[in-house]
């Protein structure tokens, strides 16, 4: 019996199961070569759930999600990583909270690892999602305020929409 989502049966059968899956438990992390994809890896991590509201476990969660990429992306010799704004879509972390949690995390990790990547993406989907990396960007990542903003701008970390 073919037990792949009615979303996948019309796709090739070499990639079910997914090679990305296996996380069973919050911000669990896998990694998966080339999946199909144009990518080396894939670093899957599983966000909160916030549709009751979010607090500070929640908080915690999701803080925990982009440290743990961060940190298996270095441990595997990455040198870039991209973001999705995890968490923000059905599973109803607010975008205006997640792009906070996301953006103080990426901060904190490269201040003590800005030696391990040449670049970090906020991979963005909605128009208003962009909008927000863009407002609140600055307020992590001030222009000539610190020897980490020009190495980030040396480096090409920036936000983009795909």
């Amino acid at each position: 019996m073919d037990e792949r989502p009615l979303s996948m049966k019309s796709r090739s059968s070499d990639l079910w199961p997914p090679r990305i899956a296996g996380c069973w438990s919050l911000s669990q992390l896998s990694l998966g070569r080339k999946a199909g994809l144009v990518v080396a890896n894939v670093i899957h991590t599983v966000g909160p759930i916030a549709q009751g509201g979010v607090g500070e476990k929640e908080k915690k969660a999701l803080r925990s999600c982009y440290k743990n990429s961060l940190e298996t992306a270095t441990k595997n010799a990455a040198r870039s990583v991209a973001f999705p704004c995890i968490s923000t879509g059905i599973y109803g972390y607010p975008p205006e909270q997640a792009v906070h949690e996301a953006l103080a995390t990426v901060r904190e990790y490269l201040v003590e690892h800005h030696d391990k990547l040449d670049r970090v993406i906020f991979c963005v989907f909605l128009p208003t999602d962009k909008e927000l990396y863009l407002q609140n960007l600055p307020l992590y990542f001030p222009a000539g305020t610190s020897v980490l903003w020009a190495e980030c701008h040396r480096r090409g970390w920036e936000v983009r929409k795909y």
